[in-house]
């Protein structure tokens, strides 16, 4: 409900309200409220109360370039060090979610696409990799779900050719794969100049014949 605007944001979290919505009693409710205000979708304000945090489509740039830096260095420990197992978790996420994307099932398509993030994470060998990666994601996808439904929905065909790279153990791959594709998300999102909330401006015409490489605009980070 937060993630996909249904609780628009700004919007209070009315416990009695929601409790009548979801069919159960409050207790339920108040926990899910104080688990989620230690998150970035709640926020607590005085005189109001608990509040779905309001989005910030600004942000959306800044927190891609946070995630290129991490999850490009997790992409190529993945590589280095993924296990057949972890593999073949990745391999199965790729499958049922291409599965269920092609039936037009967004919801069990997104559970895949968590779930391979999860096991793309874990592989690394760093036991807080997705917790700190998951903070960065979630604002970011929050945007795109109530922003841009159709950009948020996973991209398997992407998903799939990271996955070659790690079966291959090709870090630089890896890592070069997952800095397109955020690059890519950063572009399609900043070219939507129809989107009221996006308030600022296009830093390159896609196609233009002086738009930059990925490696030019974050070659920093390659």
């Amino acid at each position: 409900m937060l993630m996909h605007g249904v609780i628009a944001p700004g919007q209070r979290l009315v416990e009695e309200r929601l409790a009548e919505q979801l069919g159960v009693s409050r207790n339920p409710i108040r926990e899910a409220i104080r688990t989620l205000e230690h998150t970035s979708l709640v926020e607590v304000l005085p005189r109001r109360g608990a509040c779905a945090t309001p989005i910030d489509p600004t942000q959306v740039r800044p927190m891609q370039e946070l995630r290129m830096g991490l999850e490009g260095w997790i992409a190529k420990n993945t590589a280095l060090h993924r296990t057949d197992e972890q593999l073949d978790r990745l391999s199965q996420c790729v499958e049922h979610g291409t599965a269920a994307a092609e039936v037009g099932d967004v919801v069990v398509s997104s559970k895949w696409r968590d779930a391979y993030r999860a096991a793309f994470d874990a592989a690394c060998g760093n036991p807080v990799a997705h917790e700190v990666a998951e903070r960065l994601r979630e604002p970011v996808d929050r945007v795109l779900n109530i922003t841009m439904p159709g950009e948020s929905a996973p991209r398997w065909a992407e998903l799939a050719e990271l996955r070659d790279a790690i079966a291959d153990r090709d870090g630089p791959c890896a890592r070069y794969r997952v800095l397109t594709q955020l690059s890519d998300a950063v572009d399609r999102f900043e070219g939507t100049s129809d989107n009221p909330l996006y308030a600022g401006e296009r830093h390159w015409q896609r196609g233009a014949p002086s738009e930059p490489s990925p490696q030019q605009r974050y070659g920093w980070l390659i």
